[in-house]
Parts: structure tokens; sequence; C-alpha cells
């Protein structure tokens, strides 16, 4: 696994999110039946995990912590393209070419995605690694039990979950609807075993690690021990058949708190620099900040100003002109108080780096003593950048 498979896994993801997205779009006045979740989720959920696990897996690709991400993402976008297609081809006069056997991918192909995120992430978070080899039982339990679900779900006769305007073209004859909702139930029992095991061993993990692995876990073990159970209410309540608003709000639930999961792990990343990376990811939250204020400003700003100045002019080009000026002004010192606001909160070795060296600049203005000086030049040194190693030489000059 290299940075250049992270790449090329993160443009294939961006386009087929891209093309799926336009589908949408195209087709966003098609009178069908909801499908599982609501339209946009996969890609959504795409884009989260796949930007998560590009940077993570272009930063540490030995981590396995990004690939399950980057996994995670690669499948959504596959499933979010694939359902955009099947509901496009409803709106086509005679279809498009092979939308049966598309639609089929989205029988299981759900079941992959789920598992990483739900076993594969617990059990390896945040090293990369299992705790210990004793704890591979539990992710081959996830494995048989995720392979069980999605056997049976891809030959479950009737119409398909995510696409129910369209019937299984592989359903296999004589297996009856109940028979086989009840074998997916079975396979669904393991996969809750793993999903308990897999938040035991998060639990061990912690238990033995440090403290700043500790902070790590803190945030993605909240997201994890909460996915569970949501998980798990959507599987009773898809199983003893809930009334379907039950069952909507069940699997909306779900998706909100898979997601909850690449946030969780990147707040660890960006707050316990788990991977090195505080300032790429502070600096992309300051700019998305600023970008939405000074949209906002700049549709204000023609609001207020269109109506008093199109009576002198006559149109609305000196407002859009006033309002760009006053966006503009307000960039540069927007832009610096956001960014603080971000790195007090998130890079707060930064932060504390830079608000050590001011204050070790305002010191030497009045220290002459220059053994207290070296002393304090040390320690800010080592307060700021903290070097496994500090040598200091003083040139003798001459008397």
């Amino acid at each position: 696994m290299t940075r250049r498979g992270a790449i090329v896994a993160g443009v294939v993801s961006a386009v087929l999110v891209g093309v799926s997205v336009i589908l949408l779009i195209a087709t966003r006045g098609a009178k069908l039946p909801d499908s599982w979740g609501f339209r946009g989720a996969q890609g959504l959920a795409a884009t989260i995990c796949g930007g998560v696990g590009f940077v993570v897996a272009t930063r540490r690709p030995g981590n396995r912590v990004g690939w399950i991400f980057v996994a995670i993402g690669l499948l959504f976008a596959i499933e979010a393209v694939v359902e955009a297609y099947v509901i496009a081809s409803t709106q086509t006069p005679g279809g498009l070419p092979g939308m049966h056997a598309v639609a089929w991918l989205l029988t299981w192909l759900w079941v992959p995605a789920v598992f990483l995120a739900l076993v594969g992430l617990p059990l390896v978070f945040p090293t990369g690694h299992l705790v210990s080899a004793s704890w591979r039982p539990a992710a081959w339990l996830g494995v048989i039990g995720s392979i069980g679900v999605a056997t049976t779900t891809a030959v479950t006769p009737g119409p398909i979950q995510q696409a129910s305007y369209v019937d299984n073209p592989v359903a296999l004859e004589g297996l009856d609807r109940g028979t086989a909702d009840a074998l997916t139930g079975l396979a669904m029992v393991l996969v809750l075993a793993a999903i308990a095991l897999a938040i035991a061993s998060l639990i061990r993990r912690y238990r033995s690690a440090a403290e700043d692995v500790r902070r790590q876990i803190r945030w993605f073990a909240f997201s994890a021990a909460v996915a569970g159970p949501v998980f798990a209410i959507y599987v009773l309540a898809y199983g003893l058949g809930a009334p379907e608003p039950v069952v909507k709000t069940a699997t909306v639930a779900v998706i909100v708190a898979i997601l909850a999961m690449p946030v969780a792990a990147g707040i660890a990343v960006l707050r316990y620099r788990l991977y090195e990376i505080d300032r790429i990811i502070s600096r992309t939250i300051s700019y998305g900040v600023v970008t939405g204020l000074l949209v906002v400003t700049y549709a204000v700003a023609i609001l207020v100003l269109q109506g008093p100045l199109q009576q002198f002019t006559g149109g609305d080009t000196i407002a859009v002109a006033v309002s760009t000026l006053v966006a503009a002004a307000l960039f540069q010192p927007l832009r610096t108080r956001v960014q603080r606001a971000v790195d007090r909160r998130f890079d707060r070795a930064r932060f504390d780096a830079e608000r050590t060296t001011v204050a070790f600049a305002d010191r030497l203005r009045h220290e002459v003593d220059i053994d207290a000086v070296t002393a304090d030049l040390g320690g800010t040194v080592r307060g700021s950048l903290k070097p496994d190693g500090l040598g200091l030489w003083l040139r003798e000059t001459g008397r």
C-alpha cells in the first residue's frame, strides 16, 4: 500500500461521487419509492470517509486506519453512482444498458462498508493493528457474518431494498422471503457479536495505552459505542417488521452514526497529532469557515445595498461591486481571527509555540545577562520545538 494507491483511490471516489451528483440532479424530479436511507447519502458518506482516509493514508501509508477509510469511501462512492444510474434508467425510455445487473449490486454492496466501519475500525484504531493476535477471531467472525448477510440479501426474492422499484434479478427460485429474512437475521447475529467484540477490543486497548492514545480513543470510542447500538436497533426494527416510518428513522440514524466515526477519528487526529497533520487540517477548517462567512457577508451586503442604490443607478452593478470590495477588505482580518481561534482549539501545539516565542522576544528586549538569556533561550526552544537534544554554542570575542 503506497501513497500513489491512496491518490488513485481518492481520484476514483471523487469522480464517482461527481457522476452520481450529476445524475441525481438530472433526476431530482423522479417519483420513486424511498430507497434505504435518503438520496445522496452514499455520496455524502463517500466524501467524508474518503476524505479522511485520503489524508491519513497519504501521510501514514503503513497504518491500516487510513486504508480502511479509503475502502469505505470507495465502496460508498460505487454504491452512490450505482443508485443514481438505476434511478436515471427508470426515467429513460427503454432503460439504460444493464440496469438490472447494476441494480443487483445494491443488494449487498453496503455490507462490506458497514463491516469495515463497525468492526474493522474499532479493532485497529488508532495504531493500525490489533491489540493482540487473540482478537483475530473477532475479525473473522465479522467477515463470516458479513459474507452471510451479503449472500442472503443478494439472492433474496422480491424488490431490492435500496431500489424497491426493481425486483432482484438474481433471486433464487423456491426461496421465499420469510426464509431469506430469517437467514439474513442469523448472519446479522454474527455481525452484532463481532461489533460487540470490536468495542471490547477498543476498551482493552484503552486500559493498557498511554495517555495520548487514550485521548485519541476517547473520541473514536464514543462514536463507535453509539454506532453499535444504533445499528442493533435498526436490525431489530427491520427483523421484527416494525412500521415503515420506524425502520426509515432507524436507517437514517445508522447513516448518521456511521458518518460520525470518521469525523471523530479526524478530531482525534487533529487534536492529539496522531498523524502529525494538525496544521493541514486546521488550515482547511479555517479557510472553510472564512469562505462561508465571506459568502454570507457578500450575500447580505448585496441584499442590503441593492434596494437603496437601485433608485440612483437603475441596476445592481454598484451593489455587486461594493459587496465585492467589502468581502475583499474583510478577508485578511477575518482569516487571522478565525485561524487563531482554530489553532487555539485544535492546533494547540503550534499556538503554544508561537505564544512562547513571542513571550521570549519580549523578555529579550529587557534582559542583558548572557547566562539568563542562554537559559531562557534553551527553555523556549524546548517548549516550542521539543527537540531530542539541545546544544548552544557561543562565540568568544577578543578583549
